[in-house]
């Protein structure tokens, strides 16, 4: 790569010697790859464990960040033009959405609506705190901090993109189903393409929370929690 590349996420790096894009590939495996795989090696005692270690290495990955040059800090926020990115957002998500409670009714009766039915206050508690201590780390790790850190490494947006969309659904691997894994590649490109357009791990987020929220209503949920291996 020649000369300086402009980021659609608004950051400009500079290029790195092959040694470093070396490092890179080294550590965007490491961390993306290896951390997931321990996970699936250990499923089966992760009950409890897995929102600390997603706000661990959210946490830490928001460290590093803060510590590159050139990065815009304002984009862990970024509500800049967010009423007008919601509209589409949110028409994104009512479209969509009402395909995916009708399959659910359709494929997963058992399951539908089971959570807010059967334990309506324990889920009104993850409504309030999924959007908070689970969509938004996973919105620092797999796209503000993947799009910023490791755009170098890929040839153009959209297979930035489905980089993180693919490592996103590995990391879901370790629920045991297939459900998670595929759910979580899909909703990997729709944030990834929002976090794209915005520059915003608010937007993102939001979008995450709304996805994330709608499938633990449903009751589909149950294949993205822990406790469920």
């Amino acid at each position: 790569m020649d000369g300086e590349n402009t980021l659609a996420v608004g950051v400009r790096v500079a290029d790195v010697s092959e040694s470093g894009v070396t490092r890179l590939w080294a550590e965007m495996i490491g961390v993306y790859v290896g951390i997931p795989g321990l996970l699936i090696f250990f499923r089966h005692f992760l009950d409890g464990l897995v929102i600390p270690i997603i706000m661990t290495i959210a946490f830490t990955c928001w460290m590093v960040l803060k510590r590159q040059r050139g990065y815009d800090r304002n984009a862990f926020w970024n509500g800049r033009d967010f009423w007008s990115r919601f509209r589409r957002t949110l028409w994104i998500f009512l479209s969509l959405g009402a395909v995916v409670t009708y399959l659910s009714w359709l494929y997963a009766p058992h399951f539908f609506l089971i959570f807010p039915r059967d334990w309506f206050w324990n889920w009104l508690i993850v409504m309030a705190a999924y959007p908070l201590v689970s969509a938004y780390p996973q919105e620092v790790i797999y796209r503000t901090f993947f799009f910023n850190r490791y755009r170098r490494l890929f040839r153009n947006d959209w297979a930035l993109v489905a980089a993180s969309a693919l490592l996103f659904g590995w990391a879901h691997m370790f629920l045991g189903n297939w459900i998670a894994p595929v759910f979580a590649f899909v909703g990997g490109i729709l944030f990834g393409m929002t976090y794209l357009k915005t520059s915003s791990t608010l937007q993102s987020s939001l979008e995450h929370g709304l996805w994330g929220n709608l499938l633990f209503t449903l009751g589909t949920g149950w294949y993205f929690y822990a406790g469920s291996i």
